[in-house]
């Protein structure tokens, strides 16, 4: 399936889509235009392309495998005080879902808009079957593998800061004269 038409469309136009989305013409989209000329058909099948993709639910799992590592480095390797506020960035994360999913609905509605809704609905049927469920979740699997320990990496780097360099370089600057 992935080499039929609709697929070879949808995956070019999602690679033009990563490198548009930082150009003015992006920016005009979402502040002008996303949502405003998209019709509730195109819309339900956006919102089941980012299910059935689990974009919103791997970019989250990518995020605490990062942070659960960094954590770990920083706490490893750092006082209690450092350690426990970094800790908080892993309980505080508010569940920004619904906001998430509105901005990639836009998304998808920028990079999308040269697909009709036939070749859409064609599109988000194959994510929908077994076979494009268990793309989605290799994907996920291989976005997420790499990033604890990547995020153990910055921790202790962030460690030998806090603990090191900054107390050095503190410790260089002289107090202003009174």
């Amino acid at each position: 399936w992935l080499q039929s038409p609709v697929a070879v469309k949808a995956i070019a136009l999602e690679s033009v889509g990563e490198h548009r989305t930082m150009t003015e013409g992006f920016e005009f989209f979402v502040s002008e235009m996303a949502g405003s000329n998209m019709s509730a058909r195109r819309r339900e099948l956006l919102v089941r392309l980012e299910d059935a993709a689990m974009i919103i639910d791997t970019l989250y799992e990518m995020y605490t495998e990062a942070m659960s590592g960094m954590v770990t480095g920083v706490q490893d390797n750092t006082t209690s005080a450092i350690g426990t506020l970094f800790g908080s960035m892993l309980t505080t994360r508010p569940d920004l879902t619904p906001e998430i999913k509105d901005v990639f609905v836009d998304y998808f509605h920028y990079v999308y808009a040269s697909m009709s809704d036939i070749e859409l609905d064609s599109y988000v049927r194959f994510w929908e079957s077994p076979t494009g469920r268990k793309l989605a979740r290799a994907r996920r699997r291989a976005s997420v593998a790499g990033l604890h320990n990547a995020g153990l990496r910055t921790g202790v780097a962030l460690a030998v800061i806090y603990t090191e360099i900054l107390p050095a370089a503190v410790a260089d600057v002289e107090a202003p004269a009174l």
